[in-house]
């Protein structure tokens, strides 16, 4: 097999590149950073804040809005950027998928022009 003449096929473009930009808390300059940086995806990780309950409710707050803008655009499952998230995340999948082990059946998609700064 090694000395046959056989060859793959290219890399597909939409594969080939996988950069992606991880930013800090969701703020109008870490989305400009994100999207100028060449990447063609981006996330921003909020996690829990022990010291300031006011903060950490601010930044679950945000997770939660994520969260159930993913489950009703038709996304199985998430990510979570702290283990102290799993249950918010499991919570708005649960809440809104109820027993189904996925959502392939539906044409949820939601259209991302209409995501204005104040959604993120």
């Amino acid at each position: 097999m090694r000395e046959g003449d056989w060859s793959c096929a290219p890399v597909p473009p939409a594969i080939a590149d996988h950069m992606v930009e991880i930013t800090g808390p969701v703020e109008r300059k870490m989305v400009i950073n994100a999207l100028n940086s060449g990447a063609k995806v981006f996330m921003a990780a909020q996690i829990p804040i022990r010291d300031d309950p006011t903060v950490n409710e601010v930044a679950l707050d945000h997770v939660k809005k994520s969260k159930l803008r993913e489950v009703r655009a038709g996304h199985d499952g998430t990510w979570a950027a702290h283990r102290g998230l799993i249950l918010v995340c499991m919570k708005a999948f649960d809440d809104n998928m109820g027993n189904a082990p996925n959502q392939i059946q539906t044409n949820k998609r939601e259209d991302a022009a209409n995501i204005t700064e104040e959604n993120l």
